[in-house]
């Protein structure tokens, strides 16, 4: 509130300004014409030359002040779009607050239901286990939002630099998706254009990628059977992975936001989120020298992630090199 209420003093402050420096151009304009015809009409009555009376110096003199006039409303114009941007941030850093505050709650009220009832009621073993797991499940929940968190921090204050190891990019995907349980409800099909698909990354934020991009195929989804295909090919001097999944789509207006820090599609939206997850992918595929973008061809008609890596050693060489680590 007080950020707010803040940035609407310094909108108006802005304003009051810029409609006086207004005010005060015009006037003195208009005074500088009046004074310049009360000076030809002297000329004419003393018979005096009205070049010397009316000297070039007396424009040189307006015209710059015209200029810096000028120069102020521009200067005010940019710090009315800073202005335009920080409210645009302020509005989503309160949309991920509640956003985030709502994960965090989530988990715990379910944990503590468990925990409650666990202590009101002699349990069989069967249902036991099965509450059990329920808990864990919600606990992986809150140390994932948690971590994410730290993690942007981290990547953002620069403490996270790169230790590159050349990977199978194929192998490291599908252990990512058998590392994590959750993924077991997300179908995943690799294709590559060829066998052992190595290329230079770090190994802790290229899994942090992909598991950004898995987590969202499932989320975002309201498939029967939600689904991930990873195609895997070199053009040139680049690698590229198109992740592409079956879930909600985008609009094309969405495209591009979705990678802004906070940002989210619908944030009344079905699915919870913090509008953190793609702005770490945009972050972890800059880390790498590369860039990442989204296509859909709508609503309702999945997305696709296209992550485009620069390749540093050449194909054969990152082969030989991962050979001869080995």
């Amino acid at each position: 509130m007080r950020l707010r209420r803040s940035l609407q003093n310094t909108m108006l402050v802005m304003l009051v300004s810029v409609t006086a420096l207004g005010i005060s151009f015009y006037l003195y304009i208009r005074w500088f014409m009046e004074v310049k015809t009360g000076l030809q009409d002297l000329a004419r009555t003393l018979n005096l030359d009205g070049d010397r009376v009316m000297a070039p110096e007396t424009f040189s003199v307006v015209f710059t002040l015209s200029v810096l006039v000028g120069l102020i409303l521009v200067g005010l114009s940019v710090i009315y779009l800073y202005y335009r941007k920080a409210m645009s941030l302020y509005r989503m850093q309160r949309r991920f607050i509640r956003s985030f505050t709502h994960e965090l709650k989530t988990p715990v009220a379910s944990i503590r239901l468990y925990l409650d009832t666990f202590l009101k009621h002699e349990l069989p073993r069967e249902d036991s286990l099965r509450y059990l797991g329920y808990m864990k499940l919600d606990t992986e929940r809150l140390s994932d939002q948690i971590q994410r968190i730290l993690n942007l921090a981290r990547i953002e204050g620069g403490m996270s630099p790169l230790a590159l190891e050349n990977l199978d990019l194929g192998e490291k995907i599908l252990a990512i998706h058998r590392e994590h349980p959750r993924f077991e409800a997300l179908e995943l099909h690799i294709r590559t254009s060829e066998e052992g698909f190595f290329h230079h990354v770090d190994p802790d934020l290229f899994a942090m990628l992909v598991t950004n991009l898995m987590e969202n195929a499932l989320r975002y989804n309201e498939s029967v059977r939600p689904c991930m295909e990873v195609r895997l090919e070199k053009v040139k001097k680049h690698t590229i992975l198109r992740f592409s999944d079956n879930g909600f789509g985008l609009e094309k207006k969405d495209l591009k936001r979705i990678f802004k820090r906070f940002y989210r599609v619908d944030p009344q939206g079905r699915a919870p989120g913090t509008g953190l997850g793609l702005h770490l992918v945009d972050h972890v595929a800059r880390m790498h020298k590369g860039r990442i973008r989204a296509e859909s061809e709508g609503l309702g008609k999945g997305s696709t992630f296209i992550l485009t890596l620069p390749i540093r050693y050449g194909g054969k060489n990152e082969k030989a090199d991962s050979a001869h680590r080995g």
